[in-house]
Protein backbone atom coordinates (compact mmCIF):
# COMPACT_ATOMS: atom_id res chain seq x y z
CA UNK A 1 0.00 0.00 0.00
CA UNK A 2 1.32 3.48 -0.91
CA UNK A 3 1.95 5.98 1.87
CA UNK A 4 -0.66 8.24 0.30
CA UNK A 5 -3.25 5.48 0.68
CA UNK A 6 -2.63 4.83 4.35
CA UNK A 7 -5.27 6.06 6.71
CA UNK A 8 -3.80 8.48 9.17
CA UNK A 9 -5.30 9.74 12.40
CA UNK A 10 -6.74 13.22 12.11
CA UNK A 11 -4.60 16.12 13.27
CA UNK A 12 -5.33 16.98 16.87
CA UNK A 13 -2.56 19.41 17.74
CA UNK A 14 0.36 18.88 20.14
CA UNK A 15 -1.52 19.63 23.37
CA UNK A 16 -4.23 17.07 22.66
CA UNK A 17 -1.90 14.54 21.09
CA UNK A 18 0.84 14.45 23.79
CA UNK A 19 -1.02 12.29 26.36
CA UNK A 20 -1.88 9.76 23.65
CA UNK A 21 1.73 9.67 22.49
CA UNK A 22 2.98 9.26 26.06
CA UNK A 23 0.62 6.31 26.59
CA UNK A 24 1.85 4.60 23.44
CA UNK A 25 5.50 5.46 24.05
CA UNK A 26 5.45 4.12 27.60
CA UNK A 27 3.99 0.81 26.43
CA UNK A 28 6.39 0.55 23.50
CA UNK A 29 9.50 1.28 25.58
CA UNK A 30 8.33 -1.16 28.25
CA UNK A 31 7.78 -3.85 25.62
CA UNK A 32 10.87 -3.52 23.41
CA UNK A 33 13.23 -1.21 25.31
CA UNK A 34 14.31 2.35 24.62
CA UNK A 35 16.94 1.48 22.01
CA UNK A 36 14.54 -0.54 19.87
CA UNK A 37 11.63 1.88 20.25
CA UNK A 38 12.19 4.10 17.22
CA UNK A 39 10.23 7.25 16.52
CA UNK A 40 9.11 5.70 13.24
CA UNK A 41 7.83 2.61 15.05
CA UNK A 42 5.88 4.82 17.43
CA UNK A 43 4.50 7.02 14.65
CA UNK A 44 3.32 3.98 12.71
CA UNK A 45 1.62 2.55 15.78
CA UNK A 46 -0.26 5.81 16.33
CA UNK A 47 -0.99 6.21 12.61
CA UNK A 48 0.61 9.63 12.52
CA UNK A 49 3.60 11.00 10.66
CA UNK A 50 7.00 11.50 12.25
CA UNK A 51 6.53 15.21 11.62
CA UNK A 52 3.46 15.21 13.89
CA UNK A 53 5.38 13.21 16.49
CA UNK A 54 8.24 15.72 16.48
CA UNK A 55 5.69 18.51 16.65
CA UNK A 56 4.66 17.06 20.02
CA UNK A 57 8.21 16.33 21.20
CA UNK A 58 10.71 18.54 19.33
CA UNK A 59 13.65 17.07 21.27
CA UNK A 60 13.08 13.64 19.77
CA UNK A 61 13.25 10.31 21.56
CA UNK A 62 15.18 11.56 24.61
CA UNK A 63 12.63 14.33 25.10
CA UNK A 64 9.87 11.75 24.83
CA UNK A 65 11.52 9.43 27.36
CA UNK A 66 12.01 12.33 29.79
CA UNK A 67 8.28 13.06 29.63
CA UNK A 68 7.38 9.38 30.01
CA UNK A 69 9.57 9.12 33.12
CA UNK A 70 8.25 12.39 34.54
CA UNK A 71 4.68 11.19 34.14
CA UNK A 72 5.42 7.83 35.76
CA UNK A 73 7.08 9.65 38.66
CA UNK A 74 4.14 12.04 39.04
CA UNK A 75 1.68 9.18 39.02
CA UNK A 76 3.66 7.48 41.77
CA UNK A 77 3.50 10.63 43.89
CA UNK A 78 -0.19 11.16 43.23
CA UNK A 79 -1.43 7.57 43.46
CA UNK A 80 0.92 6.05 46.04
CA UNK A 81 2.37 8.79 48.25
CA UNK A 82 -0.25 11.52 47.91
CA UNK A 83 -3.12 9.11 48.55
CA UNK A 84 -1.81 8.12 51.98
CA UNK A 85 -4.29 9.04 54.71
CA UNK A 86 -2.93 11.53 57.24
CA UNK A 87 -2.88 10.13 60.76
CA UNK A 88 -3.31 6.53 59.62
CA UNK A 89 -1.34 3.76 61.32
CA UNK A 90 1.99 2.63 59.87
CA UNK A 91 0.42 -0.66 58.82
CA UNK A 92 -2.44 1.08 56.99
CA UNK A 93 -0.08 3.52 55.29
CA UNK A 94 2.30 0.80 54.10
CA UNK A 95 -0.49 -1.62 53.15
CA UNK A 96 -2.32 1.07 51.20
CA UNK A 97 0.90 2.18 49.55
CA UNK A 98 1.80 -1.35 48.45
CA UNK A 99 -1.67 -2.02 47.06
CA UNK A 100 -1.73 1.31 45.20
CA UNK A 101 1.78 0.73 43.86
CA UNK A 102 0.88 -2.70 42.49
CA UNK A 103 -2.27 -1.30 40.89
CA UNK A 104 -0.31 1.56 39.33
CA UNK A 105 2.49 -0.73 38.14
CA UNK A 106 -0.09 -2.96 36.50
CA UNK A 107 -1.27 0.01 34.40
CA UNK A 108 2.12 1.67 33.84
CA UNK A 109 4.79 -0.90 33.01
CA UNK A 110 7.40 1.81 32.46
CA UNK A 111 7.41 2.33 36.24
CA UNK A 112 8.56 -1.26 36.74
CA UNK A 113 11.20 -0.96 34.02
CA UNK A 114 12.52 2.24 35.62
CA UNK A 115 12.82 0.72 39.08
CA UNK A 116 14.40 -2.49 37.77
CA UNK A 117 16.82 -0.64 35.50
CA UNK A 118 15.40 -2.25 32.37
CA UNK A 119 14.83 0.75 30.12
CA UNK A 120 16.91 -0.94 27.43
CA UNK A 121 19.65 1.52 26.60
CA UNK A 122 23.39 1.93 27.17
CA UNK A 123 23.23 5.65 26.46
CA UNK A 124 24.78 7.40 29.51
CA UNK A 125 22.33 10.29 29.22
CA UNK A 126 19.37 7.92 29.21
CA UNK A 127 20.85 5.98 32.12
CA UNK A 128 21.25 9.22 34.09
CA UNK A 129 17.64 10.25 33.44
CA UNK A 130 16.40 6.85 34.53
CA UNK A 131 18.60 6.74 37.64
CA UNK A 132 17.47 10.21 38.70
CA UNK A 133 13.80 9.30 38.32
CA UNK A 134 14.37 6.08 40.23
CA UNK A 135 16.16 7.91 43.06
CA UNK A 136 13.31 10.39 43.47
CA UNK A 137 10.73 7.59 43.57
CA UNK A 138 12.76 5.68 46.17
CA UNK A 139 13.13 8.78 48.36
CA UNK A 140 9.39 9.43 48.16
CA UNK A 141 8.74 5.85 49.25
CA UNK A 142 11.19 6.26 52.14
CA UNK A 143 9.22 9.27 53.34
CA UNK A 144 6.03 7.26 53.08
CA UNK A 145 7.57 4.49 55.20
CA UNK A 146 9.11 6.55 57.95
CA UNK A 147 8.15 10.20 57.40
CA UNK A 148 11.91 10.93 57.24
CA UNK A 149 15.06 9.86 55.38
CA UNK A 150 16.21 7.28 57.95
CA UNK A 151 15.10 4.29 55.92
CA UNK A 152 16.21 5.43 52.46
CA UNK A 153 18.51 2.39 51.97
CA UNK A 154 15.67 0.09 53.05
CA UNK A 155 13.25 1.91 50.74
CA UNK A 156 15.49 1.16 47.77
CA UNK A 157 15.47 -2.55 48.59
CA UNK A 158 11.70 -2.46 49.12
CA UNK A 159 11.09 -0.69 45.83
CA UNK A 160 13.19 -3.25 43.99
CA UNK A 161 11.29 -6.07 45.69
CA UNK A 162 7.91 -4.48 44.93
CA UNK A 163 8.84 -3.85 41.29
CA UNK A 164 9.94 -7.49 40.96
CA UNK A 165 6.70 -8.62 42.60
CA UNK A 166 4.65 -6.41 40.28
CA UNK A 167 6.52 -7.81 37.29
CA UNK A 168 5.92 -11.38 38.46
CA UNK A 169 2.21 -10.73 39.07
CA UNK A 170 1.87 -9.15 35.63
CA UNK A 171 3.37 -12.27 34.06
CA UNK A 172 1.32 -14.69 36.18
CA UNK A 173 -2.20 -13.70 35.20
CA UNK A 174 -3.52 -17.03 36.46
CA UNK A 175 -2.58 -16.40 40.08
CA UNK A 176 -5.69 -16.41 42.24
CA UNK A 177 -6.89 -13.37 44.17
CA UNK A 178 -6.36 -15.12 47.51
CA UNK A 179 -2.80 -16.08 46.61
CA UNK A 180 -2.02 -12.52 45.57
CA UNK A 181 -3.52 -11.17 48.79
CA UNK A 182 -1.39 -13.55 50.86
CA UNK A 183 1.77 -12.41 49.07
CA UNK A 184 0.92 -8.74 49.54
CA UNK A 185 0.18 -9.24 53.26
CA UNK A 186 3.52 -10.99 53.72
CA UNK A 187 5.33 -8.19 51.89
CA UNK A 188 3.60 -5.50 53.95
CA UNK A 189 4.49 -7.24 57.21
CA UNK A 190 8.12 -7.62 56.14
CA UNK A 191 8.41 -3.97 55.12
CA UNK A 192 6.95 -2.74 58.41
CA UNK A 193 9.22 -5.00 60.45
CA UNK A 194 12.28 -4.01 58.45
CA UNK A 195 11.47 -0.30 58.70
CA UNK A 196 11.04 -0.51 62.47
CA UNK A 197 14.38 -2.33 62.77
CA UNK A 198 16.20 0.02 60.39
CA UNK A 199 15.42 3.30 62.10
CA UNK A 200 17.26 2.65 65.39
CA UNK A 201 20.19 1.18 63.46
CA UNK A 202 20.59 4.25 61.27
CA UNK A 203 20.01 6.64 64.14
CA UNK A 204 22.78 5.17 66.30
Amino acid sequence: MLDSERKRARYLGPDVRRPLVLDAAGKLIADVGYHAASMQHLADGLRISKAVLYDCFPGGKRHLLAEVLARAEQRFHDDVVGAAIAGASREDVVSGGVHRFLALAGDDAILIRTLLGRIGSRDPHVAAMTDNARSRIVRAFALLLARDDDVAPLAEVCMLALATLADDLARDRDAGTAARADVVRAVVALIIQSADEARPATAS
